[in-house]
């Protein structure tokens, strides 16, 4: 659970004038706030397991949880933690899991949809306030499936069912029989079971592949990875924000150099799974979220206030755009001065990379398009940053043509 410490009566006035209040806890501020249609398949496993554990642990201290959804969990770097203090109460004998369909329709029905569907589950679970209902997974696992793996058919294929019909929302409450607590808790280990065993159904891209089949050499590339560390060195940022950040290696390295705590974004989701694996391994503050930064994550809920914009919920000191200019100006056809201007203006420091056009992968993208794309040039580039902030260093990188530039807003 994230940490909290209870606040003495004598300041409570200061916050509520209330007099029905028990108790008031206070707990320190998350840097980053994300949300799990934004999570890695493996972030999101990751935190479903957190969940249960936690259940568990409650059960057998007397108490339980009314509500299961995966907005209660956060991430301090790759580690998950609880934040809905409120959520958790006593447990009654006999009850039921009032939580059990949240936590299918966020948590289970998401995984299932990448794990058999072969898909990312992100911009679907996006476009769904309460979570993925079940009639939506079960019709594309196949049938061998369900004969293989009991669990499935007990955690999925019946609550659908009930989900469809609603059925036991229909009984009366005073006809269902109690639930011992055994019973609910061989439930959440059973949840527990089919956890473990999911994995994404995908093929590795040449994306998730990309530090390894990159279009410039290791020399290059060193010395990208040396002006990393040492930008990172200098500017120590609190939240340094990584715009394409593939597995986060870039990311990883400022970590290791000064970076406090990082968040990553990109659309590859095999990569992504990559760079939280590699971050919950090595126990470093990174995030790597699943968001495309021509079509981020807006306002969405209730008049489009419930969950605040991407960009409004990372506050970063440092900006790492490294090869993704040429994706916005010539992928995705956003003018170059505006695709500067929209770096700069998520952090104050950074480092923004420049590949030229006669790069091969840049080659590779004008193949099939006709090349409408004159201001794409260095000159331009260079022009572009010194309208909205001070150059502190121009590192041409070896081996290659790219070049990167530091800067520093006014």
């Amino acid at each position: 659970m994230i940490p909290f410490e209870e606040l003495p009566r004598s300041c409570w006035p200061a916050i509520t004038p209330s007099s029905e209040l028990a108790h008031v806890l206070e707990h320190p501020k998350l840097d980053i706030v994300s949300y799990p249609y934004e999570w890695p398949f493996q972030a999101l496993k990751r935190a479903a397991l957190a969940h249960i554990d936690l259940h568990l642990e409650l059960l057998s201290s007397g108490l339980t949880l009314k509500d299961a959804s995966a907005f209660n969990i956060q991430f301090r770097g790759a580690k998950p933690i609880f934040i809905d203090l409120l959520s958790i109460r006593e447990y009654e004998d006999g009850e039921y899991w009032l939580g059990h369909n949240q936590f299918l329709n966020q948590f289970i029905a998401p995984l299932l949809w990448e794990t058999w569907g072969g898909v990312p589950f992100q911009p679907l679970y996006r476009s769904l306030l309460h979570g993925v209902p079940l009639g939506h997974v079960t019709p594309i696992i196949p049938w061998y499936a369900w004969l293989k793996q009991p669990s499935l058919t007990m955690n999925v294929l019946f609550p659908a069912k009930f989900q469809a019909t609603d059925k036991f929302a229909d009984a009366p409450l005073l006809s269902r029989k109690p639930l011992p607590k055994s019973s609910l808790k061989f439930l959440l280990n059973s949840l527990r079971k089919l956890l473990a065993n999911l994995q994404p159904h995908r093929k590795e891209t040449s994306w998730s592949r990309y530090t390894t089949t990159s279009s410039y050499s290791g020399i290059a590339a060193a010395a990208k990875a040396e002006e990393v560390a040492r930008f990172a060195n200098v500017v120590r940022p609190r939240v340094l924000l990584d715009i394409g950040c593939n597995d986060g290696s870039h990311a990883l390295a400022a970590l290791r150099n000064g970076a406090v705590s990082a968040v990553g974004i990109d659309t590859d989701s095999a990569a992504l799974d990559r760079g939280y694996t590699a971050a919950e391994r090595d126990h470093l503050s990174f995030q790597p979220l699943y968001v495309d930064i021509a079509n981020p994550t807006p306002a969405q809920g209730w008049m489009g206030e419930e969950r605040a914009r991407v960009f409004d919920r990372i506050q970063a000191d440092g900006l790492l755009a490294l090869a993704i200019l040429h994706h916005l100006v010539i992928g995705q056809n956003v003018p170059l001065d505006e695709a500067v201007g929209g770096l700069i203006q998520l952090a104050p420091k950074g480092l923004i990379e420049f590949i030229p056009k006669t790069d091969p992968l840049i080659q590779k993208m004008l193949f099939h398009r006709e090349d409408v794309f004159p201001e794409y040039n260095f000159q331009s580039f260079r022009r572009a940053i010194e309208l909205r902030a001070r150059i502190i260093s121009e590192v041409p990188l070896p081996d290659s043509q790219r070049v990167l530039i530091c800067y520093e807003t006014r």
